[in-house]
């Protein structure tokens, strides 16, 4: 029900104290913390009430690698007030993009 409250301009109170919390544990290369999202995120909830959502994230975080994810925010947004549609990209020292 949020999609149609948020149609007008407005945005949901929690979609920006969820965006910056991401990125602050993305930084911090916190990944037990991104895995405990649910009970750690302020507004977690309400910005993905299901995990599948947010799974795609945690997919490119391990293929990352170990020894830092070296996540980077490539773009960001919101759409209809509620829908983040940031993107990283991850450069970790173990991933798929790091030099062999």
């Amino acid at each position: 029900h949020d999609f149609r409250r948020y149609q007008d301009g407005k945005e949901a109170p929690y979609v920006r104290p969820f965006i910056g919390w991401v990125e602050q544990r993305l930084a911090d290369d916190d990944v037990e913390a991104l895995l405990d999202y649910r009970a750690r995120a302020p507004g977690a909830v309400q910005a993905h009430p299901s995990d599948e959502h947010l799974q795609p994230l945690h997919f490119a975080m391990g293929a990352a690698g170990e020894g830092g994810l070296g996540a980077r925010r490539i773009d960001a947004g919101i759409d209809a007030g509620m829908l983040a549609m940031d993107l990283y990209r991850f450069d970790g020292a173990g991933g798929l993009l790091s030099p062999r």
